[in-house]
């Protein structure tokens, strides 16, 4: 199913694959790690670690510059592999889909640990973020 614009609306997201990484960073501590590819018309962010007030601008920097490059229609962020995820994490999802909205790249978040969820439901999370699968 497309949506307007082109944006490609998986009706089982678990068996969207998971393109292989062209490039690995990690935050200064070390703390916060993500593999990034820009296939399937969407830029990808596998995020391993903790998003806290330590990795929070660092990834907001990492997620900017994505949406500035424009590598394609969605910025994905893969979340399964976090072992935190705190209020700062929220304001940086809040700070990037802003951001994505003027350029109109679409935001999903794609396997949100429990902890992950609680936060994004407690917070004010931007309407245009895509939570897949939904609660």
């Amino acid at each position: 199913m497309t949506e307007p614009g082109g944006f490609v609306v998986y009706s089982n997201w678990r068996t969207f694959p998971i393109p292989a990484a062209e490039r690995a960073v990690s935050d200064p501590t070390g703390t916060l790690r993500a593999r990034l590819s820009s296939q399937y018309r969407c830029m990808v962010f596998v995020l391993e670690g903790e998003i806290d007030a330590r990795t929070a601008p660092w990834l907001t920097e990492q997620l900017l510059g994505a949406c500035r490059e424009r590598t394609g229609d969605a910025l994905v962020l893969v979340l399964r592999h976090l072992s935190f995820f705190g209020a700062a994490g929220l304001q940086c999802l809040n700070t990037v889909a802003e951001t994505a909205a003027r350029r109109d790249v679409r935001v999903s978040l794609w396997d949100p640990p429990p902890f992950a969820r609680r936060v994004l439901r407690a917070g004010d999370l931007h309407p245009s973020v895509l939570v897949e699968p939904p609660a």
